[in-house]
């Protein structure tokens, strides 16, 4: 005891730290490679071919909002910032090339799976977390977690 009610407790754990690594996962891994490579040829008919038809894209903010983006309107958002016939969204600018991208973990739990990265977009480390799930012999963006500095709304 270290004062009223408090209990001052010390554990000492040894961890094997070959236990605690990251799954790489190689098929998972290669099919975001691949999806990577889409997005950044800007390849958006090719692009929609990766995700699942009930994507929902999730961005948030630092503050923690967060708005729902199902694939027609995320695709929307993209075609806005990819056509000058389209109006990009209203107060988001087009974000900067990747720099640099690195696969941090995967993890896969049966017909679903899990792929965290970071990339370095204009100077900035974003975290993403996709969503994967197995379906018809091929693996397919079912979420797209996302932190942005602003919110694209879709229009209603």
């Amino acid at each position: 005891m270290t004062g009223a009610g408090v209990v001052d407790l010390h554990f000492t754990t040894m961890i094997d730290l070959s236990a605690v690594q990251p799954e790489m996962n190689p098929e998972l891994i290669e099919r975001t490679r691949a999806y990577l490579a889409v997005v950044d040829a800007g390849d958006l008919d090719m692009l929609e071919t990766f995700y699942a038809p009930d994507f929902v894209n999730i961005r948030y903010d630092r503050t923690g909002r967060a708005v729902n983006l199902p694939l027609d309107a995320f695709m929307g958002i993209l075609r806005g910032w990819a056509s000058e016939d389209q109006a990009a969204p209203s107060g988001v600018p087009v974000p900067p090339q990747a720099e640099e991208t690195r696969i941090v973990a995967t993890t896969q739990y049966g017909e679903y799976a899990s792929v965290l990265m970071l990339r370095i977009k204009g100077g900035e480390t974003l975290a993403y977390n996709f969503v994967w799930r197995y379906h018809d012999d091929e693996w397919r963006v079912l979420r797209e977690f996302t932190l942005h500095d602003v919110l694209p709304v879709p229009e209603n």
